[in-house]
């Protein structure tokens, strides 16, 4: 998936970055993405998404 962040909480983590839903509530999703040799996980309040694409 690829997120898109309204323009105000734009993460620079990851902006154009693929990434794997691991999880989703009412309130936040945890994400699971690729940053050099290292896998790494967030959490992202689903109110500063915009939306996300299938990639």
């Amino acid at each position: 998936m690829i997120l898109k962040f309204d323009d105000d909480n734009m993460d620079i983590d990851l902006l154009n970055t693929a990434c794997e839903v691991i999880d989703v509530d009412d309130c936040w999703v945890l994400v699971r993405y690729a940053n050099g040799k290292n896998t790494k996980e967030k959490l992202i309040n689903l109110s500063v998404l915009e939306g996300a694409k299938y990639k």
